[in-house]
């Protein structure tokens, strides 16, 4: 890995670019449709706290990594980690910056108690190996979970309903 490389807390001049990445993430994953957010309600999100951002950064300030995670709660385990995005530009994956991204999130959840972690991994992701080996469990197949999602438009749907 690039010895200049930096893993810091995004600050608001990092988001355009940390949005811009979302959306690498999102073609990479083949779910471009997914990001229903505009930029601009990103950043009102990550000035409101909603979430918190690390970010990879070369020497010449170039972003090149991110991380999006906000706190759940967990009525068994208390305060967990919600790690929404782990993102490596392609060119650099396999360098060790997502390890460090991702270890730098966790320990900032820790510190802020959260007692454990969780993430969604598509099923051909090629890092599901690399989730495992830093200690991540897949619960689908240790806990026979499935993952449910109420999807926006059925989420307003079911919000604004008369019942």
């Amino acid at each position: 890995m690039d010895s200049q490389i930096t893993i810091r807390k995004a600050e608001l001049k990092d988001i355009s670019e940390v949005f811009a990445m979302l959306q690498e993430l999102s073609a990479f994953e083949k779910l471009p449709q997914n990001v229903k957010i505009s930029k601009e309600t990103f950043e009102k999100d990550f000035i409101e706290k909603a979430f918190t951002s690390f970010v990879a950064e070369r020497s010449d300030g170039k972003l090149v990594g991110y991380t999006v995670s906000c706190q759940a709660y967990s009525t068994w385990e208390g305060r967990v980690m919600s790690l929404r995005d782990i993102y490596v530009k392609p060119e650099l994956r396999g360098t060790g910056i997502g390890r460090k991204l991702f270890i730098t999130t966790m320990k900032d959840g820790y510190k802020a108690g959260c007692n454990s972690a969780f993430f969604l991994v598509l099923d051909w992701n090629p890092a599901v190996k690399f989730y495992k080996e830093l200690g991540a469990t897949d619960i689908t197949e240790k806990e026979n979970y499935h993952i449910f999602k109420v999807l926006t438009d059925d989420f307003v749907k079911l919000c604004t309903s008369t019942e």
